[in-house]
């Protein structure tokens, strides 16, 4: 959890120069979002269960709700569904079948906003970056004893924050989120395939044209290219569930 120093630090340093009119979210509501996550992550030490799949995330919605407190959302029923649970449940069994199946949702930025307008800036923005991976890497580090020795983790923020994220990491930390654990997959498909084209004749980059499927070139990409959410498909075939 950040301080107060490092989440006002972090937004006056990297957020007060965008082009962008934010007001920069109140510290004590991160407070409470950080409240709920740690509950949900005494789960695992109180009932002797491993946190097996950190799902990387971009941020909490903006309009204050979150998956710790509300169970709601394709971040929660995305990951269900790919373990063939059953979503149509209230939120309290979803949040417990989600703690049960070993997931964890981490964002990768503490404010709750809209990023439409900046999430291309933020990505370029190797500071800002270099920043949110030490924030990662040591929270990811201070779980110790309940993290399984072999877990995975994947992408599942926007595409635009997920591949400039991983592109951060390709170019600034060897490929790797942290030591011996790459961005990299047995089922990336980065050459032989064309870059998928829209039926607008619009072109992504980050998604390859594979038998008529549009897959990310990087498997731990699990978002579809337009997505408001991660993929159940996606996160089911980087985790081989």
């Amino acid at each position: 959890m950040l301080t107060q120093l490092e989440y006002e630090s972090l937004w006056s340093k990297h957020f007060n120069k965008l082009n962008v009119k934010f007001n920069m979210p109140e510290f004590i509501e991160y407070q409470k979002r950080e409240y709920f996550k740690k509950m949900y992550i005494d789960k695992f030490k109180n009932k002797g269960r491993l946190i097996k799949y950190i799902l990387l995330g971009e941020c909490a919605p903006s309009t204050g709700n979150y998956i710790y407190n509300d169970g709601l959302g394709s971040y929660i029923t995305a990951p269900l569904n790919a373990v063939g649970f059953n979503t149509n449940k209230d939120k309290l069994d979803r949040i417990e079948m989600l703690n049960e199946a070993g997931f964890l949702l981490l964002d990768l930025y503490p404010f709750a906003l809209n990023y439409n307008k900046v999430r291309k800036k933020l990505s370029e923005d190797i500071c800002f970056q270099q920043k949110v991976h030490s924030h990662i890497i040591k929270e990811i580090s201070s779980y110790g004893s309940i993290l399984a020795k072999n877990w995975d983790f994947c992408f599942v923020a926007p595409e635009s924050t997920s591949a400039g994220v991983l592109e951060y990491l390709r170019k600034h930390q060897n490929g790797e989120l942290m030591n011996n654990k790459t961005i990299y997959h047995q089922l990336d498909l980065p050459t032989g395939h064309k870059d998928f084209t829209d039926k607008a004749n619009n072109v992504y980059k980050n998604y390859v044209d594979y038998n008529g499927k549009m897959l990310p070139k990087l498997a731990r990409l699990a978002v579809r290219r337009g997505s408001t959410g991660p993929s159940p498909d996606l996160i089911k075939s980087v985790f081989y569930l």
